[in-house]
């Protein structure tokens, strides 16, 4: 495709009146996602990162190997490594090798980050009272 026709294309797609259903989608996620982080800094989690909200959203209670970690994100291994190293300096994840592979290291939740994810649904019930009003 030439790069006039997707010009045109995106133009077309940007001067339709009105809110598209992916403009409302994106929307909502973005005002569900700051209203979120917003009051996990009012319960004293401060300098939450998205990124990092997202990571421990993903790991599994009974924690989960780095590279799928990686690839539930669609994230490089480097990127997720520097994720975990700032979850652990936040003391909400450790590393611990992975019985099935001693190369491998399965990355877990702390009491900490136990106490972190117990607060992120509250914040999130809290979030969502606030929205359906």
């Amino acid at each position: 495709m030439e790069q006039q026709t997707v010009i045109d294309k995106f133009q077309a797609f940007v001067a339709v009146e009105g809110d598209t259903l992916m403009r409302l989608l994106f929307w909502a996620e973005q005002t569900v996602t700051q209203r979120l982080l917003a009051q996990l800094e009012a319960m004293g989690y401060a300098n939450v990162s998205l990124a990092e909200l997202r990571l421990m959203q993903q790991l599994c209670l009974a924690g989960v190997r780095l590279t799928e970690l990686a690839d539930r994100m669609k994230l490089s291994k480097q990127a997720i490594g520097q994720l975990i190293d700032s979850l652990e300096r936040k003391q909400w994840v450790m590393r611990s090798p992975d019985p099935q592979d001693k190369r491998a290291k399965i990355i877990a939740y702390t009491t900490q980050g136990y106490q972190f994810i117990a607060d992120t649904i509250d914040a999130t019930f809290i979030v969502e009272q606030e929205l359906s009003q």
